[in-house]
């Protein structure tokens, strides 16, 4: 599949790599668009704290079900809430996973949506409602 790929420090290639392979729990994104937000420039400038190459950018992105989805269906238009958090940690169990002891983010510290495919937990899947577009 075609990718942008963070290489190094003001480095980013397209390049061909493999569908990403799914595990239990993982859904696979055709990803219709992604967007450049100032995270993925400071990881094109090399500053980015966690982001470490090579890593496919992209943390803002749409796309249609292709396969692993409990309840919707092929071709279902979703977006991705990138957050990962721990579940575990005090901020995760008070309700405030957003700010998790150990969190990363889709396209930041795992593979992110600027590919024409993206694994993704199935519980950030986020069906985007029938006539909003992508």
């Amino acid at each position: 599949m075609k990718s942008i790929v963070y290489k190094s420090a003001q480095d980013v290639v397209a390049e061909d790599r493999a569908v990403p392979e799914l595990a239990d729990g993982e859904v696979l994104i055709k990803v219709a668009y992604a967007g450049i937000c100032g995270s993925d420039m400071f990881i094109y400038q090399g500053v980015h704290p966690r982001a470490k190459a090579p890593l496919i950018m992209g943390h803002e992105f749409s796309g249609v079900i292709e396969k692993g989805h409990p309840t919707l269906a092929k071709g279902t238009p979703v977006t991705v809430y990138p957050l990962l958090s721990c579940g575990q940690c005090e901020p995760c169990r008070s309700g405030n996973p957003h700010v998790c002891n150990t969190l990363k983010l889709i396209g930041i510290d795992c593979d992110g949506g600027m590919a024409e495919y993206v694994k993704v937990p199935v519980d950030k899947v986020v069906e985007i409602p029938a006539g909003l577009s992508m």
